[in-house]
């Protein structure tokens, strides 16, 4: 979550000088990662989910849906009726709130969600398989996403078009990477080497930035995906023993969700009140940060405990009642 609100933050930041301008391209580059790391976590987990009999796969997306689905929906209603004023009962509220939760949410903060929903609905499906594939087959499917994914990026800087079509272009690949690395990635030499890799990789981006040949940058390049796969392995390596630290990082775990989803709102707002103080940059992008976290933390909290975890209560506790009925009856 620091990573994901710092790097809304670094839109204010000063880089009119050539050390600013170089710590400001390193900061996007390593707190964009956060996108490719939330694809990464999220498939490691949905992958391992196994399903097999009908009351398996029920149960799996009746918890997709009160527990991802619904709750993005109300969070986006909490945001288009913020941004909408609250005018609930207002001409065109609730077409212009469909609409966007149809399609222009897609082009803020939320588009990783649009991505995100479908291979969670297909995740039972390729978990079985890539948990039926051999390391070395797992080894040429990441080969195959790459190639595509470097052919996405680096024809265009060639003048070239490259049209060929892919399954799991874009973003996608990423849900299934951690999953891959996790399996692929498991000796010193091996977590050595990524790290290295990952290394070169910045100084790489970095060239290319001050080259004018960025394309694709901060997603779909290989670079950028050994970054992601640098600072993935690099957060699992943290281990925490302090039991407050724990506390504390599970209760933000818990509502991370909703952190996320208001975090811009309280951004916009904060920095209206707290404007950037150029003398003193690097201090204002960490408080302001912790702020923002504080904020939306609370403001996450109070939305999950009062309506989202009631409400998704409320379905699991009907539908096993449902269950338990038809079972004895």
């Amino acid at each position: 979550m620091f990573f994901v609100i710092s790097v809304h933050l670094l839109r204010i930041m000063p880089t009119d000088t050539e050390l600013r301008a170089l710590m400001f391209n390193v900061f996007n580059l390593l707190f964009l990662t956060c996108n490719g790391m939330f694809y990464m976590l999220s498939g490691k987990f949905a992958l391992q989910e196994k399903c097999e009999t009908s009351k398996e796969y029920f149960w799996y997306y009746y918890k997709k849906i009160w527990g991802l689905v619904v709750p993005i929906v109300l969070y986006m209603l909490l945001r288009y009726s913020h941004d909408a004023n609250y005018t609930f009962l207002s001409s065109g509220f609730w077409m212009g709130f469909i609409q966007h939760l149809l399609s222009n949410y897609s082009s803020i903060e939320y588009w990783y969600l649009y991505v995100l929903v479908g291979n969670i609905l297909l995740a039972p499906f390729m978990g079985t398989a890539l948990r039926n594939t051999s390391n070395f087959g797992l080894c040429i499917f990441l080969f195959i996403g790459l190639f595509f994914n470097a052919m996405y990026t680096y024809m265009p800087l060639f003048g070239l078009t490259w049209s060929w079509k892919y399954p799991l272009e874009s973003w996608t690949l990423y849900f299934y990477l951690g999953f891959v690395v996790d399996r692929i990635i498991v000796t010193k030499k091996q977590k050595a080497g990524v790290f290295i890799v990952g290394i070169l990789s910045i100084f790489v981006s970095l060239l290319q930035i001050y080259a004018g040949k960025a394309n694709n940058i901060y997603d779909l390049a290989p670079t950028f995906t050994c970054i992601s796969c640098m600072m993935y392995m690099l957060l699992k390596s943290i281990s925490i023993k302090n039991n407050i630290m724990q506390t504390i990082l599970l209760f933000v775990s818990k509502h991370s969700f909703g952190i996320y989803m208001v975090h811009m709102t309280v951004l916009n707002s904060v920095i209206a009140i707290r404007p950037m103080n150029d003398n003193l940059y690097i201090e204002y992008l960490i408080t302001t940060t912790f702020i923002i976290l504080i904020i939306s933390l609370a403001t996450g909290f109070i939305f999950d405990e009062v309506i989202v975890i009631p409400l998704k209560k409320g379905m699991f506790k009907l539908a096993k009642g449902i269950e338990n009925r038809v079972h004895n009856g």
